[in-house]
């Protein structure tokens, strides 16, 4: 059962890079004239759930990371365009206000959230002479 932390970390990272396109999908949102970008919302909840589930399954800064890193590296792709000059995010404040909402809070989180303790591994005691004369018995 070894394999169930890092498949569950693999999930995660996963999960971080399509949340990132299905929020992208749904930033040009408007209600009537009005633009409505919930998904800046749902970018800054999403992540922090990510990013708190990872460090459940491993408690080590560097790995629960990993969701928050998959879903920047899909918000470089999805600004880089295409190779028809087609674009997912544009230039405008929803696409500034999706990347700071998405990233910002997370890392506020990551910031106030307490450091893991550390425990340390507990040795073998050590032989004693007579249980090396012994052979160990």
């Amino acid at each position: 059962m070894r394999w169930i932390g890092p498949l569950t970390l693999a999930f995660l990272t996963i999960d971080g890079f399509v949340s990132c396109v299905i929020e992208a999908l749904y930033l040009p949102l408007y209600i009537g004239a009005i633009p409505f970008p919930i998904s800046v919302l749902f970018a800054a909840a999403g992540n922090i759930v990510l990013m708190w589930a990872a460090s459940k399954v491993n408690p080590r800064p560097v790995v629960s990371f990993l969701p928050l890193i998959a879903w920047a590296f899909a918000m470089v792709i999805m600004l880089a365009g295409g190779p028809g000059g087609d674009f997912i995010l544009w230039a405008g404040w929803q696409t500034i206000a999706f990347c700071i909402g998405g990233l910002l809070p997370t890392l506020v989180f990551s910031a106030l959230r307490p450091i893991p303790e550390q425990r340390p591994v507990p040795r073998s005691p050590a032989p004693t002479p007579a249980s090396r004369a012994s052979g160990g018995r």
